[in-house]
């Protein structure tokens, strides 16, 4: 089976009810940290995370995307 390289990106976008100002700025970077243990966690890499008041953008890399494809994608199979 010759080798396979995959790099997948994915940006993630939440937005608040209502997109009312919800993100209060004092508590903006504990919430970029705690949502970055999330990720690490799961062992994926985000390369940026920014909270806006209203939204919040997270751009990740998908690691161990055959890992994940084996138990979700095709259920394990060759």
């Amino acid at each position: 089976m010759p080798n396979t390289y995959t790099q997948i990106y994915i940006q993630l976008v939440f937005a608040t009810k209502g997109r009312e100002n919800k993100i209060r700025s004092e508590f903006r970077e504990e919430i970029e940290k705690y949502i970055t243990g999330i990720f690490t966690n799961k062992e994926q890499k985000i390369i940026a995370i920014y909270l806006n008041p209203d939204h919040i953008h997270i751009f990740f890399q998908l690691q161990k995307f055959k890992n994940w494809y084996s138990r979700f994608g095709k259920g394990g199979e060759n």
